[in-house]
């Protein structure tokens, strides 16, 4: 039954496109004709799968070993959720030695995860039993981390100290960009399916997608935003920024901006039309923001943060000091007006798509990610980040800043 309902809707969606013929706009985002959206409910048909790991040829981790991608889906639900996982980065030697999987990520890394939150009924966006949870009904894709570039590398340093197993060869590998994108192209190539769930392609024939991540997977889904978007042509993709705020050039330091884009190769990835992201004092990454979203008009972006995050504050704390980047301290009051005055220049340069909720329940002011709840207690969003979100997604014309 569930074959023929599908194909029935696919039918008539493709009958549709005809009918409308080719726009011209592809790569922009400009919305399909939307797929009739049928489940209320994660249940019956409208149930989704376990979640199942899928190893992918090709990708790479700092090790060197091949990773895959997590995925929970069902052919009824025509959104996909690309959530690009945390983890710290690793751009020197101390930074390195904190940094989510090193050693690689494959088949038991994921089924760890599973009874954490990966769990149907567990933390925020992966929770399908949360009434509020805009993306219950979403297919969701899981892109692991384990390349120590905020998701954004592209290259292959030599003769390091800190390569994880690969002291011989000296050898550490930032490929995170590659293997996200490497994910991306396998899973339009390889619909999924379980015993009991007919084939699924979670990044073809969709109504939209999201592209999120939390902390270094927040950095991660700017910096890939452009890319994910022309991989999926026609189709909006909006992006969801946990915790990877993107700051002016006085909060974070151009000598650590300098030290990312050489480290990770970022020019690499970076849209050569965004002239302002490339200062030659090795500032400029926020302009990259208000570049997307004034080049992908049917996007919109989000910023989840507290006013005083104290994991970010520790990575941005470095200072230039005769010639090297080096630890310093940001202390909170100075982050939040960073933050602040980071949100003003960004509302000041784009027509209101971006949007920015600041997390400012007391006690909370320095916490870490919005998106997953800490510790599975609550296991649910906040209702008010998921009354946010939803406005996001389903209704923009209500939606604006919150907090800040």
């Amino acid at each position: 039954m569930a074959k023929i309902h599908r194909l029935i809707m696919i039918i008539g969606w493709i009958a549709s496109l005809t009918a409308c013929g080719d726009d011209g706009n592809e790569g922009n985002g400009t919305p399909p004709d939307q797929i009739p959206e049928t489940c209320t409910e994660p249940t019956g048909e409208c149930a989704p799968s376990e979640a199942i790991w899928i190893d992918v040829p090709g990708t790479t981790c700092m090790n060197g070993t091949t990773t895959g991608v997590g995925v929970r889906f069902n052919p009824e639900y025509r959104n996909t959720l690309i959530y690009l996982e945390p983890g710290g980065a690793c751009f020197d030697e101390s930074t390195c030695m904190d940094v989510f999987h090193p050693d690689g990520f494959g088949q038991t890394d994921f089924e760890d995860l599973l009874g954490g939150f990966f769990q149907a009924d567990k933390r925020g966006v992966f929770n399908i039993q949360d009434q509020n949870n805009p993306f219950r009904l979403w297919n969701l894709v899981f892109i692991p981390y384990c390349s120590g570039d905020v998701h954004a590398g592209q290259t292959i340093l030599e003769n390091v100290s800190d390569a994880p197993r690969e002291v011989a060869t000296m050898k550490r590998f930032h490929q995170g960009h590659s293997n996200l994108m490497t994910t991306l192209e396998y899973l339009k190539q390889n619909p999924v399916s379980t015993s009991q769930i007919d084939a699924t392609n979670v990044v073809e024939g969709l109504n939209q997608a999201v592209l999120a991540g939390s902390s270094a997977g927040g950095f991660g889904a700017v910096l890939n935003f452009a890319a994910v978007q022309e991989f999926f042509g026609d189709t909006p993709v909006h992006l969801i920024n946990d915790s990877g705020p993107p700051m002016l050039d006085d909060t974070l330091p151009t000598c650590l901006q300098q030290v990312w884009r050489d480290t990770w190769d970022l020019d690499a990835l970076l849209p050569q039309g965004c002239t302002d992201c490339f200062n030659a004092n090795g500032g400029g990454l926020i302009n990259l923001t208000p570049y997307l979203l004034n080049n992908y008009p049917n996007s919109r972006f989000a910023l989840l943060s507290t006013p005083q995050d104290a994991t970010i504050r520790r990575f941005f704390g470095y200072t230039e000091d005769s010639g090297n980047c080096v630890p310093s301290s940001l202390d909170g009051p100075t982050f939040e007006q960073g933050l602040r005055d980071s949100i003003a220049f960004i509302n000041q340069t784009t027509s209101g798509r971006w949007h920015s909720y600041i997390e400012t329940t007391a006690g909370a002011e320095t916490d870490h990610v919005l998106l997953l709840p800490p510790f599975l207690i609550p296991t649910n969003l906040s209702s008010e980040l998921a009354t946010w979100l939803d406005a996001m997604i389903n209704d923009p014309d209500n939606w604006s800043d919150s907090g800040l």
